[in-house]
């Protein structure tokens, strides 16, 4: 074996070895972000109950079509969930609208709660990626 073979043979180990590293690092991440994610909107839900919001999870029927209404944070939430659960690749608006709405809520709910989530840093469109939504708050 000679000496190229070795250092390839080493240089093949040492990317598995990476590679393994920034998955496990990757999962932990997403792990986290969804905790941390998870505490904001329930510190949000308690804050428009003190505020008297009412029951923040209970949706009322709109009137036309017998959709739910957001009253707090479970249209973004839901958002979020399905970001992390399509890490790395993101999903299209048109396949967090289809989310939203199989879910029970207004297509209209779903459009104004990505705009809150993306002015809230929580989401962006990712232009490299062909405006794919993904978690955070993107490139400046």
């Amino acid at each position: 074996m000679s000496k190229s073979e070795d250092y390839q043979g080493l240089r093949e180990r040492l990317e598995r070895k990476l590679r393994e590293k920034e998955e496990a690092y990757s999962a932990a991440s997403l792990a986290h972000f969804r905790e941390v994610e998870d505490l904001r909107l329930q510190i949000h839900l308690v804050d428009q109950v003190l505020r008297g919001g009412g029951a923040a999870s209970e949706p009322s029927e709109a009137a036309e079509g017998g959709s739910k209404i957001l009253l707090a944070g479970e249209v973004p939430q839901l958002i979020l969930r399905a970001l992390a659960e399509a890490e790395p690749h993101g999903l299209s608006g048109g396949e967090l609208n289809e989310i939203v709405v199989k879910a029970g809520f207004a297509k209209d709910s779903a459009e104004k709660n990505k705009t809150k989530l993306r002015l809230a840093g929580r989401a962006h469109r990712d232009p490299k990626a062909g405006g794919r939504w993904r978690l955070g708050p993107g490139q400046a």
